[in-house]
């Protein structure tokens, strides 16, 4: 039986806490320069860098580690070769440990307010 250490499963988990703090943190250099990519013509949904619905007067976000979460029962429900891979479940779940770590990103829905007031979580 392989140990976890060398089939680079607690490796990967590591490293998908690294990449997702950085790529994530609303004060890293990074996520300020990320492309916005709306849907439709209203903006009223983005893709990119969080999948982002407008409401009435509120925003649903859909975390990075609740999108996470559903690839990982995805992939243990279902044999898809991509996710059923190491190294691909442990960044998934690396990004899954980062984002619970953040009080905030246990919040689905964001009231329509100035973007200091939301986080990082506005249009």
């Amino acid at each position: 039986m392989e140990t976890i250490l060398a089939s680079g499963f607690l490796p990967a988990i590591l490293i998908g806490v690294v990449i997702f703090y950085v790529l994530t943190h609303p004060k890293s250099p990074i996520w300020k320069r990320w492309q916005r990519v709306s849907f439709l013509k209203s903006t009223r949904v983005q893709l990119s860098p969080s999948i982002r619905i407008k409401y009435k007067n509120n925003i649903i976000h859909f975390h990075h580690w609740f999108n996470f979460s559903v690839l990982l029962l995805i992939s243990m429900i279902f044999n898809v070769r991509l996710l059923d891979n190491n190294l691909t479940q442990g960044l998934l779940i690396g990004g899954v440990i980062q984002g619970l770590s953040d009080p905030m990103s246990r919040k689905f829905i964001y009231h329509h307010l100035p973007k200091s007031k939301t986080y990082h979580h506005s249009f």
